[in-house]
């Protein structure tokens, strides 16, 4: 479980807790962030994946590009769907959205 004011400091921490402040809105999200452990479910008729843990099993999504420019094949490189508005803007090139978090996802792309 993480405090708001935790949740707000970014100060270090373990991979859990920095995926946990990704998941905070400070507007919507209460006064404290809790995680269950892991494959614990708090519906007990729960099986597999909620969406909501900070876990790999959990929050594990592929990301499928098509079209050209884009290289075909599977890439077991780690990415974030942050990745995806930077790539798309590479693939048309136009400028990259503002305040972007994502990197461009150069090992799917066949760019000149």
């Amino acid at each position: 479980a993480l405090s708001r004011g935790e949740l707000l400091s970014h100060n270090g921490g373990s991979p859990i807790k920095a995926k946990m402040r990704y998941d905070y809105y400070p507007s919507r999200s209460g006064e404290v962030l809790f995680a269950m452990k892991p494959l614990f479910y708090l519906d007990g008729g729960s099986a597999g994946a909620e969406h909501g843990n900070p876990y790999d099993y959990d929050a594990h999504v592929p990301i499928i590009i098509t079209g050209p420019g884009v290289r075909s094949g599977t890439y077991a490189n780690q990415s974030s769907p942050a990745d995806i508005g930077p790539t798309l803007s590479a693939l048309l090139g136009i400028e990259f959205p503002a305040a972007r978090e994502g990197r461009i996802l150069t090992e799917a792309l066949s760019l000149h």
